[in-house]
């Protein structure tokens, strides 16, 4: 899926930098393989963002690449070719020592990482932005209403390892346990469906539930 810059900008709220449109007319806004630096991807990194922590990078600039805890974006209003790190544990920002249009080149050449054990249930391919058109809790609790064996939970319950008090995380999702034991547990996750661990092959119920969302059934290699 490849959003327009025009796109982009309707999504987001705001104007896209102009470094940012210029590297896409370079490149072209399709590219040969599905890269980080496609402006859909870049579109569902800063909306993600958004969505999970609203005072985050976002507040700072145009978000270009996230990962591990870090946040690598422009500073808003900044001119210059520098990049920022946004540290989610510590909640700075700093200097990096790359500059933008290295840190573009490099997504540009930088595949999206395959699944492995992971089945994922997305609208959008490829799955790493799901953010875009995200699958809602209101619509996964009908959609799954009435598929046999399958149930819709809004929390997530578990022990406190210190004092042993049961506390309830809210997590959305749902849970599957076919005739022979095996047990299957999607939670919602940056807009799309997340089972980190869903022995082969997949039961029926899970295809109906993915047709009833109008999306895909992702799977890794597993």
């Amino acid at each position: 899926m490849r959003l327009t810059l025009t796109d982009i900008a309707a999504r987001l709220g705001r104007e896209i930098p102009k470094f940012y449109r210029d590297f896409v007319d370079s490149i072209g806004l399709d590219t040969t393989a599905s890269t980080l630096v496609s402006p859909a991807q870049i579109c569902a990194v800063n909306l993600e963002e958004r969505t999970e922590e609203p005072s985050g990078p976002n507040t700072f600039g145009f978000l270009l690449f996230s990962q591990d805890g870090y946040s690598w974006l422009a500073q808003d209003g900044d001119d210059s070719d520098a990049v920022y790190v946004w540290s989610h544990e510590t909640r700075d920002i700093s200097l990096a020592e790359m500059g933008r249009q290295d840190l573009l080149r490099t997504l540009a050449a930088t595949s999206i990482p395959q699944l492995t054990r992971e089945v994922i249930i997305s609208r959008v391919l490829p799955h790493s932005q799901s953010i875009l058109q995200p699958i809602s809790l209101e619509e996964l609790s009908v959609a799954a209403a009435g598929i046999p064996a399958m149930e819709f939970f809004e929390h997530l319950e578990g022990v406190n390892p210190f004092t042993q008090e049961i506390f309830h995380m809210k997590c959305p999702g749902v849970a599957l346990q076919v005739t022979d034991g095996t047990q299957y547990r999607f939670t919602l996750s940056h807009g799309g469906l997340l089972c980190s661990d869903g022995p082969r092959p997949l039961p029926a119920e899970i295809n109906v539930l993915a047709d009833r969302l109008k999306a895909h059934v992702i799977t890794g290699e597993g």
